[in-house]
Order: structure tokens, then C-alpha cells, then sequence
């Protein structure tokens, strides 16, 4: 049984499905024209706000993360204006971008926020913190 400590652990449903929400895990959209970009991290439809959220994560270097989170921003916005004509629902791309370090620019709040107002950057952080210990654990170790 998951707990919440284990929150690393949880491994989504491709899709997860509610009367108010469909949320949509490393999925690719199919749409009416070709649309190179078609399968972010993370889309949220909201059914009775008639809107979607197109959310891409990434975990740069610390170096890069202005130029990751514009370069998320731009990837997507063919899918959002084919999201937007074929489902009729006003959609946003979120680029969730946190340095290696812990690093963000001054739009990651407003982008976070933009999601739900209860996630928190310093758990955000902390994660993204906690996978590069890991990850350089794991390469030091072999």
C-alpha cells in the first residue's frame, strides 16, 4: 500500500478520470493536424471550467533554467491552439521548471500557482533536490 511519505513511488494511470476532471500522464494527444509536439508530461482538462492545462516539467541545470522554461513555453503552443479548436476549451501552457540545485526564475510561482495555489515551491525544490542526491549516489557508486 502507497503512503503519502512514499510519494516517489506512485506510478500514474496513463489516464485518471472524474466527472470533474480528466487528467492525462505522459499521453499522446491525437489531433487533426500533425503536431510534432503531442505528448507533454502532464494535461489537466477541468470539464466544468471548460478549460486545460498543458504542464511540462523538466530539471535542468541550474545554468539553463530560463532558456528550459521558455523552451517548454514555445514547444507546446501548436498543441494548444489545436487543443483549442478540436476540444473548445481555453488552454494554457505551464512550464514547471526547477534547476538540479533548486534554482527557479521569477515566473515559477506564477506558473506553479497557475496549476493549484496549494503547491509549494520548497517542496518542488526539495524533490527535485532529493532525485539529484540520487541520481549522483547512484554514478559515484559504479
Amino acid at each position: 500500500m502507497e503512503t503519502v511519505d512514499q510519494w516517489w513511488k506512485h506510478a500514474p494511470e496513463a489516464v485518471t478520470e472524474t466527472e470533474k476532471v480528466k487528467i492525462l500522464w505522459d499521453f499522446s494527444i491525437r489531433t487533426d493536424n500533425y503536431i510534432q509536439a503531442n505528448k507533454p508530461d502532464i494535461v489537466v482538462v477541468d470539464k466544468h471550467e471548460k478549460t486545460c492545462l498543458i504542464i511540462d516539467v523538466a530539471c535542468p541545470l541550474d545554468a539553463n533554467i530560463q532558456e528550459k522554461e521558455t523552451e517548454k513555453s514555445v514547444k507546446y503552443q501548436d498543441l494548444r491552439r489545436e487543443l483549442e479548436q478540436i476540444w473548445k476549451m481555453k488552454t494554457r501552457v505551464v512550464p514547471v521548471v526547477v534547476g538540479a540545485l533548486g534554482a527557479v526564475t521569477k515566473k515559477h510561482q506564477g506558473h506553479v500557482r497557475s496549476i493549484v495555489e496549494e503547491i509549494s515551491t520548497d517542496d518542488l525544490q526539495k524533490a527535485t533536490l532529493l532525485g539529484t542526491a540520487r541520481l549522483l549516489r547512484e554514478v559515484l557508486h559504479t
